[in-house]
């Protein structure tokens, strides 16, 4: 199980560049290099990502790497383990746990500090950070009725919305929903466009994300 409330375990020695040749293991080497890789896959099924180091699959796939440099299946679980991570800082950005989804990045900056996944989670933090927000909450009964009052809301919000650099989140219980929000933000196709998306999900509303300054 991940245990996300950790702080990230120190750096680690990245993995020496593999052989090409590669090493001709031995067949009690070759069980072993087996019987890890199988506890790593295991171990990344759980989230047991690197942190406690014990059994982890940052610790079992090092351990790969030192019998073998070459194995490809434990550098693709080292991409692994760095991809969920990021997803998981991804996740907690659109929830705005923002502390939390750096955690998960640092994390995944001690398996592979170059991973190209990485740099556009980082960049969608920053902008979180500093930007100015607008939320508007909405009734679920008037957005079911389509209430003029929240009609009138949603163009003021859109005002907002069109502004260059701005991001629009739109969270409701379906697509149909989804749309009808949308469409009365956007104020006619003689307006800038409007950068949303949509989350289902509730309690139903709109946030906008304007980058400062």
């Amino acid at each position: 199980m991940l245990c996300g409330c950790q702080s990230p375990q120190p750096e680690r020695e990245p993995a020496a560049p593999a052989d090409p040749a590669g090493p001709i293991l031995s067949e009690a080497d070759q069980r072993r290099v087996d019987d890890l890789l199988s506890r790593a896959d295991a171990a990344l099924a759980a989230d047991h990502l690197s942190y406690p180091a014990k059994d982890s699959a940052l610790t079992l796939l090092d351990a790969v790497l030192a019998i073998d440099p070459t194995s490809a299946p434990a550098r693709r679980g080292l991409e692994r383990i760095v991809e969920r991570y990021v997803d998981l800082a991804e996740r907690a950005a659109a929830r705005g746990q923002v502390a939390r989804a750096r955690s998960m990045l640092d994390r995944a900056r001690i398996v592979d500090p170059d991973h190209p996944a990485i740099g556009p989670t980082t960049a969608r933090l920053q902008f979180l950070e500093t930007a100015e927000r607008e939320l508007l909450r909405m009734d679920p009964a008037a957005l079911r009725s389509r209430a003029p009052d929240l009609i009138g809301s949603l163009q003021r919000i859109g005002t907002q919305a069109r502004k260059p650099g701005c991001r629009t989140t739109i969270r409701v219980g379906s697509d149909a929903d989804g749309r009808w929000i949308y469409k009365h933000m956007s104020g006619g196709p003689e307006q800038r466009r409007i950068r949303a998306q949509v989350q289902i999900g509730s309690p139903p509303q709109v946030e906008v994300l304007c980058q400062s300054g």
